[in-house]
């Protein structure tokens, strides 16, 4: 994903990037997160499941996660159609041998992730333009964070690109799965589906009409999370991973 992602840094480096990211996910990030995210999966749904009798659940859920990754995490202003497509290829070639030659699957993955960094590294300057320049504040996106441990010098533009690039990965391939199987998970289990529907009209009930769910809400979804996780324990997101020794 990169050799300046937080994955490959150690120490001081390290510290700085685990600083940045986890900072957007405290509790004060997560409760402006939560209804960014409602306005994404309602603006979703509206598009691609109303009115439509048939849909291919898993590619929706894919969109749906990598939309939010890049609206709601990042809060980079880029159409999420322009570079799902792109980073589907990438990840194509990452679960591939590699093998570059030309029509490969690692081959286009190459190509795929030199225009993924292409277009980061335009947004990236740009923010820090409009930054520096006193036109955009740090909004407490992470993208924004980013930038700003640009401008101090705290960190590269490299390392910049390369962790937005790990954590859209890492964010949305392993939760669309999720989301997909605990679907299927509800579909086999009715009983199931009816208590997690019965906790959510619950809670819907105590909410204004347009009124978006918060961080507490979620907070009450404890059946919905028991299924979530169950699912996870049968469904593993992640079915294999690497590890490097540096001894």
């Amino acid at each position: 994903m990169g050799r300046n992602s937080i994955m490959e840094k150690q120490g001081d480096s390290h510290r700085c990037l685990h600083g940045i990211i986890t900072s957007t996910l405290s509790i004060t990030g997560l409760q402006a997160m939560v209804p960014r995210m409602c306005s994404s999966i309602q603006k979703h749904l509206q598009k691609n499941w109303q009115h439509n009798k048939e849909i291919s659940l898993y590619r929706s859920t894919k969109m749906l996660t990598f939309t939010i990754v890049l609206e709601c995490l990042f809060g980079i202003g880029i159409e999420p159609e322009t570079l799902f497509g792109v980073f589907e290829r990438v990840l194509e070639g990452v679960l591939s041998p590699p093998v570059n030659f030309p029509g490969s699957k690692f081959s286009r993955e190459k190509k795929a992730r030199t225009e993924i960094e292409k277009v980061l590294i335009t947004e990236v300057r740009g923010k820090r333009e409009e930054m520096e320049g006193g036109r955009d504040e740090e909004d407490g996106m992470l993208f924004s964070k980013l930038v700003a441990a640009l401008i101090r010098d705290e960190i590269t533009e490299d390392e910049v690109v390369d962790n937005v690039v790990l954590l859209v990965f890492a964010a949305h391939d392993t939760t669309s799965y999720a989301i997909t199987m605990t679907f299927k998970m509800l579909a086999t289990y009715p009983d199931c589906y009816s208590l997690l529907l019965k906790e959510h009209e619950d809670i819907a009930r105590n909410k204004k009409p347009g009124e978006y769910l918060t961080l507490e809400d979620v907070k009450k979804m404890e059946y919905t999370w028991q299924v979530a996780r169950e699912t996870m324990r049968l469904c593993p997101p992640i079915f294999w991973f690497l590890q490097k020794s540096n001894n």
